[in-house]
């Protein structure tokens, strides 16, 4: 039904109840008993916004605002201060004035996002910091060249490791330690080493201490006092291929599906250390594909093809036994507050369904949603491919 339609016929009532299409026309509710207030819900609408206290209105039309050549992710930060999209395989941030400035190249893949204070991180393996693009992964360099030469090094058992530093100073996971047994009076002589920490152990010891930087001569190991990072001890930096990613508990979670088990991998980076990885120690696996990884106060929030879980640090709980579907399903109002598109309606946390025993839409293939502010109110719209049939659906 469209605006103008529904305006002549149901002008009397007094408040609209939005869509409702999950019982016969005849069972909808009417009026409200204590009140007397005629009310009435609607089981179709066509360009139909309802406002704050139940009447309709015409929906706003919309025009582009922007063209691209070919846009293939988008996003806005938290307070809309700011916004990026992926053209054409050029990352482009929006000015206030709708023109755009490049930042850098990128892949056209499905492209997730997360904001960590004053950065913004891809799952493509990228970094907005301002107005630079960097790269995410920082890899552990390779084993050095080492020669055994004179010095001042006592008899023993030595380990030596590398940890490549980025151009904008983090440090990456170290190299496979090299482990060489040396006679008194020795010394080390290193290649390889450019753009490196040089790290080396005390004689019969497993403590790394940084010899310096791009150092090529090991002579002896005195004064040598500034340990490595035990986190940093052969750490990987972010695989490749990850799914949706999230910031949760001072970590970056990652995602990476396997299509043949049907199970998806969630890892995590070293506490601030937002570069290195755990990559056998800090993950677990869910069943399915995950869709939805978001990080509240609480919990981690995992949506999959077929579940909706929260994670707590020690387990993921079932919340719902049905899923999400693909695309950026959620949205963050500007005091935390999450909604999230499903196969089953509209949900937030602490977990509740907000639509699902009213209303039964097709949630697509493939959604977007977004928080946006229509006549003074803040509304959740999910925009889909119209695909598939709505998992909740009751036909009359």
């Amino acid at each position: 039904m469209a605006y103008t339609e529904a305006k002549s016929a149901y002008g009397g009532y007094a408040k609209f109840l939005g869509m409702r299409n999950e019982a016969q026309s005849r069972r909808q509710p009417k009026g409200d008993a204590n009140t007397g207030e005629k009310l009435i819900a609607l089981s179709a609408s066509n360009n139909i916004d309802i406002d704050d206290e139940g009447g309709i209105v015409s929906r706003p039309g919309y025009i582009s605002a922007l063209a691209g050549t070919s846009i293939t992710a988008a996003y806005s930060s938290r307070f809309y201060k700011i916004a990026y999209i992926v053209d054409n395989g050029s990352l482009k941030r929006i000015l206030p004035n709708l023109d755009t400035t490049i930042l850098g190249a990128v892949p056209t893949d499905d492209t997730y996002w997360v904001e960590v204070g004053n950065k913004v991180f891809l799952s493509t393996g990228h970094i907005v910091d301002g107005d630079n693009l960097i790269p995410w992964r920082v890899q552990p360099p390779q084993i050095p060249i080492v020669l055994t030469i004179g010095g001042s090094l006592s008899a023993g058992l030595y380990q030596i490791a590398l940890t490549q530093i980025s151009a904008d100073g983090r440090e990456s996971g170290s190299s496979v330690p090299i482990r060489i047994d040396v006679p008194a009076n020795s010394g080390f002589e290193l290649a390889g080493v450019a753009g490196c920490n040089v790290y080396v152990t005390a004689e019969n010891g497993d403590i790394f201490y940084k010899a310096g930087y791009e150092t090529t001569f090991i002579l002896d190991t005195t004064p040598y006092n500034y340990p490595l990072d035990e986190v940093l001890l052969m750490a990987a930096a972010l695989p490749d291929n990850v799914g949706p990613i999230a910031y949760y508990d001072s970590c970056l979670y990652y995602t990476l599906y396997d299509k043949p088990s049907h199970t998806t991998l969630i890892g995590w980076s070293n506490p601030f250390r937002w570069h290195t990885f755990d990559v056998f120690g800090d993950y677990f696996q869910v069943a399915g594909e995950v869709r939805l990884l978001v990080g509240l106060d609480e919990v981690l929030l995992i949506g999959t093809d077929k579940e909706i879980l929260a994670y707590n640090g020690e387990k993921p709980n079932k919340l719902a036994k049905y899923g999400v579907p693909r695309g950026h399903n959620y949205s963050l109002t500007r005091d935390g507050k999450i909604f999230f598109q499903t196969v089953r309606g509209v949900c937030t946390m602490p977990f509740e369904n907000l639509s699902g025993d009213k209303v039964a839409l097709p949630a697509g293939d493939y959604c977007t949603t977004g928080l946006v502010d229509i006549n003074g109110l803040e509304k959740f719209i999910t925009l889909t491919d119209g695909n598939g049939v709505p998992d909740n659906s009751t036909i009359f």
